[in-house]
């Protein structure tokens, strides 16, 4: 069998992308999608959604009467008041399952910075296709809340691994707060704005409709918008922090790096996951007297908590 020669790896190289330039660039991807988080997230979308169920399931309800028709889901029949929150329930557990992988092709990306932006961008373009909701169309709205939901969520564990890769283990608290304070400031103003329209639609000439549509809209927009800050900023950051993977184990390898980071043996090894999962037995008369210095390597992709 002829011998293939191994491609080569462009290793991340710290001196070069811990400077103060990818420090105040990365903050701004907070106050990007912390605007969507707020407005619709937060705020907007599930009465908007259930109000959408709800001129579906029952269009002559007369004002201010109780909705007892079921919404056909997949065969499945869900009240109107719970659409909401299966959707974000859907969502959440999709997001779970997707980032087992994300979290370990974040360190192995040759261009972490643009696989932050694609994801972004991906997720604001579901958020301002949410202006397009009206009348009784909530079955787009689950499938743009549950991509733009995905998509936060993949982003943001690619944002919090690039923390490690601009920050110094001492600085990465202080870069990590100012993100954070971005990250309200922004989303308390645009959601501020959008209050504003939706207090005042009659005075602007809209719709109270329109007024949501519009706030919806501006939450994508800002997004996607903002997010080209921290593209361009960190373009610079190249180069993988972990060991890639090659054929059948750059899929079958991620869960098991986002679980519990294997060791040097696993990462050049075919052993399954369970084989790289220390035991009880193992830990104790293998764990030296003290630890070692943590590695960019082993460390865990995400080193924020969540908001």
């Amino acid at each position: 069998m002829p011998m293939t020669a191994p491609v080569p790896v462009l290793k991340a190289d710290p001196s070069r992308e811990r400077t103060r330039a990818h420090q105040r660039a990365f903050g701004w991807y907070d106050w990007a999608n912390s605007a969507y988080v707020t407005t619709t997230g937060t705020v907007l979308i599930s009465p908007y959604l259930t109000a959408l169920a709800r001129a579906d399931a029952c269009p002559d309800l007369p004002s201010g009467a109780e909705c007892t028709t079921d919404l056909s889901v997949l065969g499945v029949p869900i009240a109107v008041g719970a659409l909401a929150p299966y959707t974000i329930t859907v969502a959440t557990v999709v997001s779970a399952l997707a980032l087992l992988f994300v979290g370990a092709i974040a360190d192995r990306h040759p261009r972490p910075v643009r696989l932050l932006g694609g994801l972004a961008w991906t997720g604001a373009v579901a958020a301002s296709l949410m202006f397009f909701l009206s009348g009784s169309n909530w079955q787009l709205g689950v499938l743009l809340v549950v991509v733009a939901n995905l998509c936060l969520g993949a982003s943001q564990v690619v944002y919090d691994a690039l923390l490690i890769r601009v920050a110094e283990p001492d600085d990465r608290d202080r870069v990590s707060s100012r993100a954070w304070a971005l990250g309200y400031l922004g989303g308390g103003l645009l959601l501020a704005l959008n209050l504003g329209v939706m207090t005042t639609y009659e005075s602007l000439g809209l719709s109270y409709e329109m007024a949501i549509r519009l706030s919806l809209l501006s939450a994508g927009l800002w997004w996607g918008v903002f997010t080209i800050i921290p593209v361009l900023g960190m373009r610079r950051i190249v180069g993988t922090t972990a060991t890639p993977w090659t054929g059948r184990r750059a899929w079958s390898g991620a869960p098991c790096a986002s679980w519990a980071p294997p060791s040097a043996s696993c990462a050049t090894t075919r052993r399954p996951c369970s084989s790289c999962w220390p035991t009880s037995s193992t830990t104790t008369a293998s764990r030296p007297s003290s630890p070692p210095p943590a590695s960019t390597a082993s460390r865990p992709s995400s080193s924020r908590p969540a908001r």
